[in-house]
């Protein structure tokens, strides 16, 4: 077997394992984005339950403290006006009545949809054996009570807090997040629903004891498409399987020529392949990530999230933000790369460029207390760029590096001057941790694992210097970097890029 067949095996074995791994972390990614959908939702309706029989304990907490002044000192009864808080213009719904009744569990008051005595007495003789929360079936529902037991002027009172758990609640649940919810006793199974997946839930007391079950309904649509994505990979790869077969089975001596060439359309075949499930995979992630943040968005919107939920959901909010950053870098890079992205190269001042990248940035800067300087010295010169790319894939990424690498009250300066007939220099320099030698030596290379947290926790994608080098070459410039990290020098650190651009 010849030298050159033998690197057509490789190049196709590269492009093999490259697509291999391609599918393993979009499939991850987005089967770890339906998971996180799931639990993000999930836990908006435990937190809507939990806030009922918070509510319910609260009552019989507020009923203890107030007992004396609910007590009617002439005849030593409870007041007829007794209340829960839940009842008395509080914008909360959790409470939707209350209950007293005698000892021998005759209704003495009652305020609230009316219930069925006889079920719910019979669960107060076997079930509530002490104050707390506790569910009776009642009827075609099923409700969540607390029960306090008092002896007043030796006269016996049942106090019932309560809420029901029915059609109602689950209404306002599934406005809430857009995904319906069903209820059923501790022990009794789901109810199936075509085209939905269950996941269910327990929710218990104070004491920890198990109350009800909750089932939240998710679509099943999204996760066979989830599985038509994954059939349409493995189809690309086994294609890209026979096309490395085939290269075993090429021959040894006629026709060198002619099949090295069969053999390179097969390759730009592959190569178109791999830009078409780029393009395909990249559209639909970005899709579910909309979603994902659509949704993220709207439980950030609560007023009466908890302090740990709110975190999880702003940490949610960040990733899906660093994902689509990473797909939209990796689709402009796949598009330059392939000849689809055509560049439209004309004369651009740079105020107006500099301008643009100023106000862009203005909220990042602020936030870290940076300054921006600038030091124009074109003197009226304008750049041969193409200024959509040239501020977003070159200055865009160089700044938010900057940025991202300095320490909160430090400057950044950007100067520009002509450098010859041809080019023109423009340097961004800022003081920050700098770049360590092991990292300048694979800075431009995409393939090395070069990202790392900012001076304050920032998140990268590793994609911003090789793509910045990419679209500079691309329109006939050059990029150098020259860089000093903290731990190689304490005094001097930082790092300055230097373009060279061409001009008019």
């Amino acid at each position: 077997m010849t030298m050159s067949v033998k690197n057509l095996r490789i190049i196709s074995l590269t492009l093999l394992l490259a697509g291999l791994i391609g599918y393993i972390w979009m499939y991850r990614q987005t089967e770890q984005a339906f998971i996180q959908k799931q639990l993000v939702l999930q836990t908006i309706h435990k937190n809507y339950l939990n806030n009922i029989l918070e509510h319910l304990q609260q009552e019989i907490d507020d009923f203890t403290q107030m007992e004396k002044q609910l007590t009617d000192p002439a005849t030593g009864s409870l007041k007829n006006d007794l209340l829960p808080s839940g009842l008395k213009g509080r914008p909360s719904r959790a409470i939707e009545g209350a209950l007293i009744l005698d000892d021998n569990l005759d209704v003495l008051y009652e305020r609230g949809p009316r219930l069925f005595t006889d079920s719910l007495g019979f669960c107060l003789l076997t079930d509530a054996s002490s104050e707390g929360v506790y569910t009776c079936p009642i009827y075609k529902n099923t409700v969540l009570y607390s029960y306090l037991k008092r002896e007043i002027n030796h006269k016996i009172y049942n106090i019932i807090f309560y809420r029901a758990v029915n059609d109602s609640l689950a209404r306002e649940m599934e406005a809430l997040t857009g995904i319906p919810v069903g209820f059923m006793g501790v022990n009794d199974p789901a109810p199936q629903r075509e085209g939905y997946e269950i996941k269910e839930l327990l929710l218990t007391d104070v004491n920890n004891q198990p109350l009800i079950k909750l089932a939240s309904y998710f679509p099943t649509r999204e996760s066979h498409h989830l599985q038509r994505l994954q059939i349409v990979v493995l189809l690309i790869l086994v294609m890209q399987g026979l096309a490395l077969w085939a290269t075993d089975n090429l021959g040894e001596t006629a026709g060198l020529a002619a099949r090295l060439k069969e053999k390179n359309d097969k390759i730009q075949k592959i190569s178109r392949q791999r830009e078409t499930l780029v393009r395909v995979l990249s559209h639909d992630l970005k899709n579910y990530l909309t979603r994902i943040l659509g949704q993220t968005e709207l439980a950030l919107m609560e007023t009466d999230l908890s302090a740990s939920l709110t975190k999880r959901l702003k940490k949610i909010r960040e990733s899906v933000d660093r994902q689509t950053e990473l797909i939209s870098n990796v689709s402009r890079q796949v598009a330059l790369e392939s000849g689809k992205l055509q560049l439209d190269i004309r004369e651009v001042k740079i105020e107006a460029l500099l301008q643009e990248v100023r106000d862009i940035f203005a909220e990042r800067l602020e936030q870290k207390k940076l300054s921006l300087e600038i030091d124009n010295g074109l003197n009226g010169h304008h750049l041969l760029v193409d200024p959509l790319s040239f501020n977003q894939n070159v200055l865009g990424n160089l700044i938010s590096n900057a940025i991202k690498f300095s320490f909160p009250g430090e400057s950044i300066q950007i100067r520009s001057r002509v450098e010859s007939e041809k080019f023109v220099r423009i340097e961004i320099e800022d003081h920050g941790m700098g770049i360590p030698e092991e990292l300048r030596r694979n800075i431009w290379d995409e393939n090395k694992r070069t990202h790392r947290p900012g001076t304050s926790g920032e998140e990268g994608t590793g994609f911003g210097m090789p793509l910045a080098k990419k679209f500079t070459e691309a329109q006939g410039g050059s990029i150098h970097i020259e860089s000093e990290s903290i731990d190689e020098n304490t005094e001097r650190h930082g790092t300055r890029v230097i373009l060279k651009i061409p001009y008019n």
